[in-house]
C-alpha cells in the first residue's frame, strides 16, 4: 500500500514538472496572417506577415483601407515593438496618413491559438476587436 502511494505521489510530481514547461512555452507566429475588424465603412483587412525569434516578433503590415481599384499598393509599415509571452502577443505600428504629416501609432494586443488570433487594436481614437487567421502558403 505505501509502495503504491508512493508511486502515485512520483508519478503525480513527474506530470507536474513536464506540464509547466509546456505551458510557459510560447507559440510561433512566423508567417502571414490576415487581420479582420469592422469598421466605419464595413470590414477592414491588415495582412501581417510576421518573423518570431525567441520572444521577438519583427515583420510588416499591408493595409487594404484607402484603396481603389487601379491604386498602386501601399508600402509595408514596419512593425515595432514585437513581443510574444506564452500566447499573448503585443506590437505596434506608426502609420503616416499623409506625406510629412501626422502620424498615429496603432497598438496590437492577441490572444495566439493555433492558427487564429483574437485581439485589440487601440489608437488615440478608440479600441475595435479584430480577429486574424494564419495564411496557408
Amino acid at each position: 500500500m505505501i509502495r503504491t502511494l508512493r508511486g502515485l505521489a512520483l508519478s503525480a510530481a513527474l506530470l507536474a514538472l513536464v506540464a509547466v514547461p509546456l505551458k510557459a512555452q510560447s507559440v510561433d507566429v512566423t508567417g502571414k496572417w490576415e487581420f479582420t475588424s469592422e469598421g466605419g465603412r464595413g470590414p477592414m483587412t491588415t495582412t501581417f506577415t510576421f518573423k518570431q525569434d525567441g520572444n521577438t516578433v519583427t515583420g510588416s503590415g499591408v493595409f487594404a483601407f484607402g484603396r481603389r481599384s487601379g491604386d498602386q499598393q501601399r508600402p509595408p509599415i514596419e512593425i515595432k515593438d514585437g513581443t510574444i509571452k506564452g500566447d499573448s502577443l503585443t506590437f505596434s505600428i506608426e502609420m503616416q496618413f499623409r506625406s510629412g504629416g501626422q502620424g498615429m501609432t496603432f497598438n496590437y494586443a492577441a490572444k495566439v491559438t493555433g492558427d487564429t488570433m483574437t485581439g485589440t487594436q487601440t489608437t488615440p481614437r478608440g479600441e475595435r476587436a479584430f480577429t486574424a487567421k494564419r495564411v496557408k502558403e
